[in-house]
């Protein structure tokens, strides 16, 4: 699970160079009115 302030959603995460990109649903980004360079901190649960 995946959440930035009050929006929470499944996600996968995606390994590239060493990292993990983490994509955020278009219905987060417009309830959290999310834009493009914009820095914010998201939380991650990951369930096994």
């Amino acid at each position: 699970m995946v959440s930035v302030r009050k929006t929470e959603w499944k996600a996968s995460l995606f390994p590239k160079d060493g990292r993990y990109l983490v994509p955020i649903r278009m219905s987060a980004q417009k309830a959290e009115k999310l834009m493009d360079g914009k820095t914010v901190t998201m939380r991650i649960e990951i369930r096994l």
